[in-house]
């Protein structure tokens, strides 16, 4: 790697729907982006360059997925943000959530099945479970 241990935005790289960075010595995966457009991939690196050193970021992505990793520092994707205002929150990753659970009980509901329960949150592997 080079000396200095930020990310450098135009080491960055994006094709075909893979977001990977060059630091000089070696390409490296940070990212794939198969069903969203190019514009969360760019919001994507801009939260990981103001969020995390290279460093960091390649030592847990060896064992945690990219947008695991950037969710721990609080990354709301585009796709996710929109939910939440959707359901007139702001665009947080914790309302995303909250509305997540509204979306799936709405259609739940629709469907003629039960709600799930509020404290089924966050996933668990008591997941989908309903109050009796």
């Amino acid at each position: 790697m080079t000396t200095t241990n930020t990310f450098i935005k135009e080491n960055f790289s994006y094709s075909g729907g893979y977001l990977t960075y060059d630091d000089g010595d070696d390409r490296h995966f940070i990212a794939r982006f198969k069903y969203v457009p190019k514009a969360s991939a760019t919001k994507f690196m801009n939260f990981l360059i103001k969020n995390f050193t290279q460093q960091e970021y390649l030592e847990r992505a060896e064992s945690e997925a990219p947008l695991t990793i950037l969710e721990s520092k609080g990354y709301c994707s585009p796709e996710m943000a929109r939910l939440a205002r959707r359901w007139g929150y702001a665009p947080t990753l914790e309302n995303a959530h909250k509305a997540l659970i509204n979306q799936t009980n709405q259609d739940l509901v629709r469907m003629g099945e039960k709600p799930l329960s509020k404290t089924c949150w966050p996933w668990e592997a008591s997941d989908f479970c309903t109050d009796s």
